[in-house]
């Protein structure tokens, strides 16, 4: 079964982001996404999505799941984060979870929660992407608003799976439109402990971030 990944499609590091920031884990970077975010900066500028090589501009390499147990198997660690682009939209994601977890790995799948796919994954960090995630002047601005957010996906992932919700802001209204997402959850009698909500500031550079970072200190407090 194949997968098409991004060109350097595995990587050693830690979790960067998250309720596991910090720990040793092997990426494996998939191609292809539903969505195309385009953010706008408080200086007029547009940012893309971070990943704009599995998202606008696709690479596509093209991997069969022994080649990628093979390709990582000589790594001690046993933590993989499968991330995009957008991983479900991939259906061979089932299987290809399913024999990782037969070398006893831990599965964690990021996710833009706009697909659901019944896998063995042992946590599920989705980031439903909010309004200001596509400036209306953009040729992708009616495909994106569309696709965007699926309440129903996010549902099943909370049924079905260990999971966080972390939410790219980028500006400090959007708290209402999270508060909103989290009573359309709540009506569906699924009510989520606000440990498992997670704001992170939008943000394509180290300097951006650090900035930014201040600022969804104090919405989060």
């Amino acid at each position: 079964m194949n997968l098409s990944f991004t060109k350097d499609y595995f990587f050693y590091t830690i979790q960067g982001e998250g309720a596991h920031t910090g720990v040793p884990s092997i990426f494996l970077r998939l191609s292809a996404c539903n969505l195309r975010c385009e953010w706008k900066n408080p200086d007029g500028s547009i940012s893309l999505c971070d990943t704009p090589y599995s998202s606008h501009q696709p690479e596509k390499l093209i991997k069969t799941i022994d080649q990628v147990l093979d390709d990582i198997k000589d790594i001690d660690c046993k933590y993989i984060v499968i991330t995009g682009g957008e991983p479900y939209l991939q259906k061979n994601l089932v299987e290809l979870i399913r024999c990782l977890k037969e070398k006893d790995y831990y599965i964690c799948v990021e996710t833009n929660a706009t697909i659901y796919l019944p896998t063995q994954a042992d946590f599920i960090s989705m980031s439903p992407k909010l309004s200001s995630s596509c400036v209306s002047t953009s040729a992708n601005y009616q495909s994106h608003q569309e696709k965007r957010l699926n309440i129903e996906a996010i549902s099943q992932f909370i049924e079905k799976h260990d999971y966080q919700l972390k939410f790219v802001v980028n500006q400090e209204d959007e708290l209402n439109e999270i508060q909103q997402i989290l009573e359309e959850l709540k009506d569906r009698g699924l009510v989520v402990p606000v440990s498992k909500v997670l704001l992170m500031p939008q943000a394509v550079s180290k300097d951006q971030l650090e900035q930014r970072s201040l600022q969804v200190v104090e919405w989060a407090k």
